[in-house]
């Protein structure tokens, strides 16, 4: 992505119009701090064990919620950790998928009816709308 990042940023400007916009400024910054993201060159942290003396050199992340995948991997655990130790009672769960075929999924979505069905799920057992 490094070496492509620049092309990809111009091409993006080249081809923004009324029709098709360029990329927000968010998303641009988000894939500049992707790129500099566990540099040691650009900050780090250096910890020391005092029991053994052993010293590891820990860079500084972008803490993305976005584009990388180890800041946005750390952030989905530490947000799973946290409900399960603070908020979520101590009682069995039971997960529910509704998928829905490709030709379906974005009629799915625009249908309110289908919307009423999938939001009474988790509730209970669901009736026909």
């Amino acid at each position: 992505m490094r070496g492509h990042l620049e092309t990809f940023l111009a091409e993006q400007r080249a081809r923004a119009n009324a029709d098709a916009p360029a990329l927000p400024w968010f998303v641009e910054r988000e894939l500049r701090a992707y790129l500099e993201c566990g540099i040691l060159a650009r900050g780090f942290l250096r910890v020391r064990c005092d029991r053994s003396g052993d010293e590891l050199l820990v860079a500084f992340a972008c803490k993305s919620r976005t584009v990388c995948p180890s800041c946005a991997g750390r952030r989905m655990h530490d947000t799973a950790d946290f409900l399960d130790a603070r908020v979520l009672p101590d009682v069995p769960y039971r997960q529910w998928v509704m998928s829905f075929p490709p030709q379906a999924g974005g009629e799915a979505g625009r249908q309110s009816s289908l919307n009423g069905a999938r939001d009474r799920l988790p509730h209970g057992n669901p009736e026909p709308p």
